[in-house]
């Protein structure tokens, strides 16, 4: 199958495609413009992310739901893995096709796991092409809540988890996104 066919089988309603993928936020915000005095070179200090927040994420771009969840530590496979079956328990019953990227974390699940999602939720995992972010839509999502979305402040220590939350929870009511 071809992510064109699970497109339109979506569309159509008879099955539901699962866009995935991860993102972190720092407790400063990404720097889109500078500028410097003629004839110098910009230059800018480097700053300690010492404190970060992981999001997982998985967007129905049909319903325009955005499932995630956000850790303080880096994201593994064995997060991934539970975010999937959280996934797999919430599927209504239709097949549920996830689109994931080819990062690491994403492969050499153990294939009694993956048999256990398609036989007991009808859930299947398929990997995009490598280096081919411009097909999933959940990476648009990432760069409009660091560059447009998110105020240009920063965030501290004990409040960066939850304005991460707050952000992305924002997806739907307060942010939205047009993928026509």
């Amino acid at each position: 199958m071809t992510l064109a066919r699970f497109r339109r089988a979506a569309r159509r309603g008879v099955a539901r495609v699962l866009f995935c993928g991860e993102s972190g936020f720092a407790a400063t915000p990404n720097v889109q413009r500078a500028w410097a005095p003629r004839r110098t070179p910009h230059a800018t200090t480097p700053v300690s992310h010492a404190k970060r927040v992981s999001v997982i994420g998985a967007l129905d771009v049909q319903s325009h739901e955005l499932i995630f969840d956000t850790a303080t530590t880096t994201n593994t496979r064995d997060k991934v893995i539970a975010f999937l079956d959280r996934l797999a328990l919430g599927n209504d019953g239709r097949p549920l096709v996830i689109i994931l990227d080819n990062a690491a974390i994403h492969h050499h699940i153990d294939p009694a796991i993956k048999y256990h999602w398609l036989a007991e939720h009808h859930m299947i995992l398929w990997h995009s092409p490598p280096y081919s972010p411009e097909l999933n839509p959940i990476e648009i999502v990432w760069k409009q809540a660091k560059y447009f979305w998110r105020r240009f402040t920063t965030w501290t220590k004990e409040t960066l988890e939850q304005e991460v939350r707050s952000l992305i929870a924002g997806y739907g009511p307060k942010f939205q996104i047009n993928f026509a």
